[in-house]
């Protein structure tokens, strides 16, 4: 964003007279941020150079309201009611969506029905968007079954679900830890039969007549998978990576990285191992690789962390995006904190120093409170 306020300042240098497109870019950053003030003081310098804010303008207005946190809701809707009361723009679908990402955000059901009642007096027709959103509702506000209601909505008004609403659905039930009922939304949108020879129906039809068939995403995968890991079932994690790439499904970082986390909570280090080894196509990113080394370093294994971390480190000369953080080190220094060893962590501190990494980290610091207790009560 600094950058973009310094490019700014050198058309001016070069008698380049921004445009509207250019307040729009910047806008958009500060919203994305849910920084008011930002774009409130953008839209302050369009119109003291006469360059008149458009609906998309104020839109961001709307979004940085939206994403300004709790609340957002409420203060987005209050200032689309000045605008149109104002005359200064007619809502349209678009606005009226941002501002109900706001309430969705903040969990408010009720909000987000009444906006959409709002908008269909208004003789605007809510999309499969506007009901996406009620559906993270639905989940945010830990009623993830609530979705039902929605599709029902969405068959009276005419709006297909698509792959956005599946996933949503599947999300609102992960991030309350109902694992399996997350599950039996994924697998009943599979194609082929299932272990018993069945072929699972699809879940929408009950619904929707001539449902269309919703492929899985990766993210529905993922969701699945983060909430069984959740649970501390590495094993169910590990089988639906693996019937994702049985589904022509190409498991991402963010689904290895779920599956590896479950095994680092079980402190299974071999488990880690071999499944990020197995996935190297995939491109595992620092995360990965931390959470293996991390599982070691937890059961005790330091001299297997070591290894690990060692082939980090080579991979990090090569990949800047893969060089050992403060994560990586303070496991390792954790790890031989927790077993006595107070020698190696104190050289592992000493070899972090050297690398220039900034030690404000809370898992760092929790690691190193730990050595210096156990320095002190070597020296008692």
């Amino acid at each position: 964003m600094d950058e973009a306020k310094k490019c700014l300042d050198r058309m001016k240098v070069f008698n380049l007279k921004p445009n509207k497109f250019c307040y729009n870019s910047l806008l958009d950053s500060s919203a994305k941020a849910g920084n008011v003030p930002e774009v409130t003081n953008w839209l302050d310098r369009m119109r003291d150079e006469n360059i008149i804010p458009d609906a998309i303008a104020y839109n961001f207005l709307l979004e940085s309201y939206s994403k300004s946190g709790e609340g957002g809701g409420k203060a987005s809707l209050q200032c689309l009611d000045e605008l149109k009361r104002n005359g200064i723009i007619q809502p349209d679908r678009v606005h009226y969506n941002t501002v109900l990402y706001g309430f969705a955000t903040d969990g408010d059901v009720d909000a987000c029905k009444n906006l959409i009642k709002t908008m269909a007096k208004n003789n605007i027709n809510a999309d499969v968007f506007s009901y996406n959103l009620l559906i993270n509702a639905y989940g945010k506000s830990q009623n993830p079954h609530g979705a039902i209601d929605v599709l029902l909505m969405m068959r009276d008004q005419n709006v297909a679900p698509n792959t956005a609403i599946l996933n949503s659905i599947i999300d609102g039930y992960a991030k309350n830890l109902r694992s399996a009922e997350a599950t039996r939304w994924l697998l009943r949108q599979r194609r082929g039969n299932l272990s018993d020879g069945r072929a699972p129906p699809n879940v929408f039809t009950d619904i929707f007549e001539d449902a269309p068939y919703i492929f899985p995403s990766v993210v529905s995968y993922s969701s699945a998978i983060t909430a069984w890991g959740r649970c501390q079932e590495p094993e169910i994690c590990y089988r639906l990576l693996q019937r994702m790439a049985r589904s022509r499904i190409q498991p991402n970082v963010v689904s290895l990285s779920a599956v590896l986390h479950a095994y680092a909570k079980k402190r299974d280090g071999d488990e880690c191992a071999r499944i990020l080894t197995d996935h190297m196509s995939i491109g595992p990113d620092l995360v990965c690789w931390n959470t293996v080394i991390d599982a070691f370093a937890k059961s005790g294994r330091m001299t297997t962390a070591v290894v690990w971390f060692d082939k980090l480190e080579a991979l990090g000369q090569k990949n800047s995006s893969l060089r050992p953080d403060i994560c990586s080190f303070g496991s390792i220094i954790q790890g031989y904190s927790d077993v006595g060893d107070v020698e190696n962590a104190k050289v592992w501190f000493e070899k972090m120093k050297l690398t220039g990494i900034s030690v404000s980290n809370a898992t760092f610091n929790s690691a190193l409170i730990r050595l210096l207790m156990r320095l002190q009560n070597r020296e008692i």
